[in-house]
């Protein structure tokens, strides 16, 4: 019972907020909200969505998720069995595509953790997100501390490559709070763990009597609710609040795998350069 109380006093306690769903341009109430990212614009007091599919680059274009790279143009993504061409045909029309026949097109299929071998799983990520050989087998790291069971080089390294969500103490790998962060500029956010790289939850931080402390998105204010809370809150001036967001609707046919093919892609940039 103890235990079990506990626990859901550590849910109550937790000042992690969800940051899975962002903001659409239309939800947007303000012009400084509206222009700080790329896909809006601001006219006549009204946040509008910019076009889809107007990237001019064959090489920017396959990387958006909505749209595809086709016949000297960037169109809107429809799916990767409607494309024909080899492997690199496909891979240039988008990011999710490949072929293996090389005659038609088909979704990239990225192997499960436990699919790789100990020499090769601690560079890897599987369809489940970043892997790492643990107990003599590859699984995929869940949390921080996960990191402490990898043997060797690959526990610090990985540690450390995860700078937005773990840190090194006493030779361990652990979550990051706000108080880690020494000064004003860095004071945010910081990451839950996420296998992807990509948070779900995060912890707002805010700059206190020359400390970073835990926040809430009540604590926030015009100029920094939307960015702090990563494009998932809006300031709502008639209210003078940080207020969540609806989203878009939501997409029946998401693609599978994307954000692991897009950090897997970015990587393979990175490594070819």
């Amino acid at each position: 019972m103890f235990v079990y109380l506990l626990f859901i006093f550590s849910i109550v306690s937790s000042t992690y907020i969800d940051v899975v769903t962002k903001c659409i341009c239309e939800e947007l109430l303000i012009e400084n909200d509206c222009n700080i990212v790329n896909y809006c614009y601001w006219d006549q007091n009204k946040c509008i969505d910019i076009e889809d599919c107007t990237i001019e680059s064959p090489v920017d274009c396959p990387y958006d998720i909505k749209c595809a790279y086709v016949d000297g143009k960037c169109t809107k993504f429809t799916s990767c069995d409607k494309y024909i061409g080899d492997k690199s045909t496909c891979e240039a029309i988008s990011i999710q595509c490949t072929s293996l026949d090389g005659n038609k097109c088909q979704n990239k299929v990225i192997p499960s953790c436990s699919e790789f071998d100990e020499e090769n799983c601690n560079y890897s990520d599987g369809n489940e997100g970043e892997c790492g050989f643990i107990d003599d087998k590859c699984q995929v790291v869940k949390q921080c501390s996960d990191i402490d069971l990898i043997k060797g080089e690959f526990q610090i390294m990985k540690c450390v490559s995860n700078i937005h969500s773990c840190k090194v103490s006493n030779s361990k790998c652990v979550q990051k709070k706000c108080s880690d962060l020494q000064d004003q500029s860095s004071c945010q956010y910081i990451h839950l763990y996420d296998p992807f790289d990509k948070p779900s939850s995060i912890q707002i931080c805010k700059w206190q009597d020359a400390h970073c402390v835990d926040a809430m998105p009540n604590d926030l204010n015009e100029s920094n609710c939307f960015i702090d809370t990563i494009y998932s809150y809006l300031w709502n001036p008639n209210s003078k609040t940080c207020q969540k967001c609806n989203g878009p609707p939501p997409n029946p046919n998401p693609p599978d795998n994307f954000e692991l093919i897009m950090k897997v892609a970015i990587m393979i940039f990175v490594i070819s350069q």
